[in-house]
């Protein structure tokens, strides 16, 4: 159940992709620092993380359960 799945070839395109552009946003692989490519890293993390939380989230018949009040 908790298995890591191995990330397919699109995911791994489009997070190079986004981790790419967000360089290319600060000047470049040559003005990024060490401390600004972590956040880049971090930050491209936190985005695909909430990508994949919101899609399986919407894949649930409902975000309220009733019988244990709470909500997804």
């Amino acid at each position: 159940m908790y298995r890591r799945r191995p990330t397919s070839p699109e995911v791994e395109q489009a997070i190079a992709q986004l981790r790419a552009q967000l360089v290319a946003d600060k000047g470049g692989p040559e003005n990024v620092t060490t401390a600004e490519r972590m956040m880049i890293d971090l930050a491209v993390d936190a985005h695909f993380k909430k990508q994949s939380v919101g899609a399986f989230l919407l894949t649930l018949p409902a975000l309220v359960d009733k019988r244990r009040r709470r909500v997804w």
